[in-house]
């Protein structure tokens, strides 16, 4: 028996994908240590949860993202880029709906090393596809 489900990527890596031809570093989640300069640009994707699947083809995520660099200016400059890029997202591709931000890219260093860092969460849906299984 064939059944067709509604699926839905991973909002992390589907941010990370859309963000890589525009910012030289993009991770979903925090970098491993030991490839880490302090000092580099670094664009930090994390899953802040949300509501998930509702009308069997959309589902509510939260995406967090940070901003860092050893040069304030340029962690300020590529959060204001950042957010932009995400705002204009649906724009640039199907099956993304910006929803909103819970707060504006904020200056935010990071806790242990206080390299310059600007942090921000948005509201995104994204229409499922389906598969048969």
């Amino acid at each position: 028996m064939r059944a067709v489900v509604s699926a839905f990527d991973d909002p992390v890596v589907a941010a990370v994908r859309y963000l890589r031809p525009y910012v030289r570093r993009v991770e979903g989640g925090e970098p491993d240590g030991k490839d880490y300069d302090p000092d580099e640009l670094i664009v930090i994707v994390q899953d802040g949860g949300g509501a998930g699947e509702y009308a069997y083809q959309l589902s509510d995520t939260r995406l967090t993202f940070e901003v860092r660099s050893g040069d304030r200016g340029l962690a300020a400059d590529t959060a204001t880029l950042v957010d932009a890029l995400i705002r204009d997202w649906p724009y640039r591709s199907g099956g993304v709906y910006y929803r909103g931000a819970l707060s504006r890219p904020t200056f935010s260093p990071e806790a242990d090393r206080r390299i310059p860092a600007y942090v921000w969460t948005v509201n995104l849906s994204f229409r499922g596809h389906s598969l048969s299984v």
